[in-house]
């Protein structure tokens, strides 16, 4: 997995799968975070992604307040996401 920011957009290449990735995304957001309150992420080439990278999406949404915006390319993962009912919470469009 590779990561590229420019100000508040973060794309995400390659597949999110592992521990590694997650601390990756954490630390990358962390320091987002600090200047920005809306974030919007595009994930690249992903097919999955992780429940630990869902869940701490879910708590920069709910506990830190910041607005996602979340831009999927894979309509397997689009799906996926549509399936656990997170595209509203996310704030998920299918891109591409």
């Amino acid at each position: 997995m590779r990561l590229e920011t420019n100000e508040n957009r973060v794309t995400i290449y390659g597949e999110i799968k592992s521990i590694e990735d997650y601390d990756s995304l954490k630390r990358q957001f962390d320091a987002l975070i600090t200047s920005h309150k809306v974030v919007t992420i595009l994930i690249h080439d992903s097919t999955t992604i992780t429940s630990s990278v869902l869940g701490y999406l879910i708590k920069l949404i709910f506990l830190k307040e910041i607005k996602l915006h979340l831009e999927v390319r894979d309509a397997r993962l689009f799906r996926m996401l549509e399936e656990l009912e997170l595209l509203t919470v996310l704030n998920v469009t299918k891109v591409g």
